[in-house]
C-alpha cells in the first residue's frame, strides 16, 4: 500500500468517527428535549448482575465488559434521570457505586442475593391493579391474591398467568429496563386471553 492510499484510508476513517460522534450527540440532545417533556415514568428489572464474569459466560454477550455496556446503554436510552427504576435483585456483583452513578433514574433496591441490604418487598398499585415486588417468587406471602413482579429466575417467561407473576429478570427482558405501562398491556392482554 503506498502512502498516498494510507492517508485516503485514515481521512476515510476519521471522517466516519466525526459523523458517528456527529450524529451520538444529536441523538442525546433530542432524547433529552423528549425527556423533558414527558413526566416521570416507573420502570422494572432485576438480575443485571453487573461485573459478573460467571453470569456474563452465560449471556450472549461472552465478556462481562460488553455485558455492562450493553446494559449500560440499553438503560440510559430508556431511562430519564427523573424516571424512577425498580431493581428486584442482584444489581451488581462488582463496582455497585460506581453502577448506581452510571446508570439514569432514581433507583429502587431490593436484595437479592448480590446485595448486602435493600428492601425485601413492597407493593405499589399500577393502573387498576396492585403488584407486589419483590427478589424471588418465593418469597410472595401464601395469602397474596394479586400478581407480583420479580426477578430470580434467569430463564423464565416473562408472563406467568397461573401463579400471577411477571419476571423482570435482565435476560428475560433481552437486557434493557420495561417501563410499567408495558408491564399492565402485557398482564392485561394475557388475563384476557386467559379468560377468553
Amino acid at each position: 500500500m503506498n502512502t498516498t492510499t494510507a492517508l485516503v484510508i485514515c481521512v476515510a476513517i476519521l471522517a466516519l468517527c466525526l459523523i458517528i460522534t456527529i450524529f451520538a450527540l444529536t441523538t442525546t440532545t433530542v432524547r433529552k428535549h423528549k425527556w423533558k417533556k414527558r413526566s416521570q415514568q416507573i420502570f422494572f428489572i432485576s438480575d443485571t448482575h453487573f461485573g459478573n464474569r460467571h453470569q456474563a459466560r452465560r449471556s450472549p454477550f461472552k465478556s462481562v465488559r460488553l455485558m455492562n455496556l450493553v446494559i449500560r446503554n440499553n438503560w440510559n436510552r430508556k431511562v430519564s434521570r427523573r424516571d424512577k427504576v425498580y431493581v428486584l435483585g442482584d444489581f451488581a456483583d462488582h463496582g455497585f457505586h460506581f453502577w448506581q452513578n452510571k446508570l439514569n433514574g432514581e433507583k429502587v433496591i431490593f436484595k437479592g442475593k448480590s446485595e448486602r441490604s435493600g428492601k425485601q418487598s413492597e407493593i405499589i398499585t399500577l393502573g387498576n391493579k396492585q403488584f407486589y415486588l419483590t427478589y424471588k417468587p418465593d418469597n410472595v406471602p401464601s395469602g397474596y391474591n394479586g400478581w407480583a413482579i420479580t426477578g430470580y429466575i434467569h430463564g423464565a417467561n416473562m408472563v406467568n398467568v397461573g401463579r400471577k407473576l411477571f419476571c423482570v429478570t435482565a435476560k428475560t427482558l433481552h437486557y434493557s429496563p420495561i417501563n410499567a405501562t408495558e408491564v399492565i398491556r402485557l398482564v392485561n392482554k394475557a388475563e384476557a386471553e386467559l379468560g377468553s
